[in-house]
């Protein structure tokens, strides 16, 4: 491990104009103590080629080629297996960072308070721009309901706290969501999301994120792998994701109708049917779908 390196893990497939546009959001960071890792995943554009070149020209650029797809748990944990930084970040290849998020991440990292960092972030899709504000403070229980601290491009982690953990390759979605518990559960920190808008995240057809099929084969094996460490209201609330997210997928209202008595029984089973924060949970989810 090199003190105060901060290794940024960057798979790719076949996106090369945003890949060179992400390298280069790294290249600008005001904290310049960086080793940028990107992982080929399957690449059959130019990827090869222009990384090359790119690998010979900077000095802080190491480049994994794999001809074989290796899907994106897999290539991050290859990244994590060589990378040499006290510090880690990933970045989506087609997402891009504010100039100083890095820096001032390890500043408040760099206080051993918490066991990760995030920020707020700009939602960019064709037609507009949106600015997303995310809880400052999250604890273990606010991850039980949803990924309230998001994506792998929004945070940083120390190496320690990633030692002998891999990023889940059954996920088909919430791989992040999986990785982030599970440094929580072993550090038994909190995270802090940093108040700036420090991301720049874009929103297009073929992002994985919004996949809802995907999406309720995640939440079926989240909820096996960590239904023992999950209260009885964030089962439940998981089991309803699952069913909206289900007829989101099919567009199919006499399947949502058939689910309905579930629906029911899931939020009728606790014993806090009666809270007014119970609902705001069942109904706060409506903002990430």
């Amino acid at each position: 491990m090199t003190r105060d390196l901060v290794s940024v893990i960057v798979p790719t497939n076949n996106r090369l104009i945003m890949l060179q546009r992400a390298i280069a959001s790294i290249q600008k960071q005001t904290y310049k103590n960086i080793e940028i890792i990107i992982i080929a995943n399957g690449c059959i554009d130019n990827t090869s080629t222009i990384v090359g070149e790119l690998e010979s020209k900077y000095n802080n650029i190491r480049f994994l080629n794999f001809t074989e797809a290796l899907g994106g748990a897999e290539a991050r944990n290859r990244g994590l297996h060589i990378a040499q930084g006290e510090f880690i970040a990933f970045l989506d290849d087609d997402d891009e960072w504010i100039e100083n998020k890095l820096e001032q991440q390890i500043n408040i990292l760099k206080e051993n308070k918490y066991c990760i960092v995030g920020c707020n972030y700009i939602e960019v899709s064709p037609d507009k721009s949106k600015y997303r504000k995310l809880k400052e403070n999250v604890s273990f229980y606010d991850m039980n309901f949803e990924n309230v601290i998001g994506s792998y491009s929004f945070c940083i982690t120390k190496s320690e706290y990633l030692e002998n953990l891999f990023i889940n390759k059954k996920l088909k979605a919430s791989q992040d969501w999986d990785l982030w518990i599970k440094i929580f559960l072993k550090t038994n920190k909190k995270a802090y999301i940093i108040q700036d808008y420090l991301v720049k995240y874009y929103q297009h057809d073929n992002k994985i994120s919004i996949n809802y099929k995907n999406k309720i084969h995640a939440q079926n094996l989240f909820l096996s792998f960590w239904k023992k460490q999950l209260d009885e209201e964030a089962i439940d609330y998981q089991k309803i994701k699952i069913l909206f997210y289900s007829f989101l997928a099919n567009k199919n209202i006499k399947s949502y109708i058939f689910r309905l008595p579930f629906i029911i029984k899931a939020i009728y089973k606790s014993p806090y049917k009666f809270s007014l924060r119970k609902y705001y949970i069942y109904l706060n989810f409506f903002r990430y779908i």
